[in-house]
């Protein structure tokens, strides 16, 4: 992967991110190491009968299926928490290209386990505006 594109998706991750507020509780950084980054991947898994979803059979089948295919998903609010906390990281100064790698690859892992976030619809005003709600709602825990 070269570096454009390298940065072509962390600015969509910064965008994405952005539209989803900031939060003090994200992933856990240390970098006083000086050979990686250690960025927390713990979090609690979601179950399908959890989903914030509508609760219709064509919403519950897809979730099935992200499960089936993604493994156990983690609930809303930790995605975007984690989702937040990438960005956070992205935004330090002097990052190498091995520490860039690294959140890159923590992004990929958190996008596998936040597949049930992005299934839902949000075509609406209505349901665009319950989305930011929610998530203001996971960021103003």
């Amino acid at each position: 992967m070269n570096i454009n594109t390298k940065i072509f998706v962390l600015l969509v991750t910064i965008i994405f991110a952005i539209s989803c507020g900031n939060s003090e509780n994200d992933l856990k950084i240390d970098s006083s190491t000086n050979d990686s980054l250690h960025i927390s991947l713990d979090a609690p898994p979601q179950e399908p009968s959890e989903l914030n979803t509508k609760e219709d059979t064509e919403q519950e089948e897809i979730a099935q299926k992200i499960v089936a295919t993604y493994g156990e998903q983690w609930d809303f609010c930790t995605c975007i928490e984690k989702n937040d906390s990438i960005d956070k990281a992205i935004a330090e100064n002097n990052l190498s290209d091995a520490d860039l790698d690294f959140i890159l690859a923590r992004m990929d892992k958190i996008q596998e386990k936040c597949k049930l976030m992005t299934s839902g619809s949000q075509g609406t005003p209505e349901e665009r505006k319950a989305h930011s709600k929610k998530v203001q709602d996971c960021l103003n825990k």
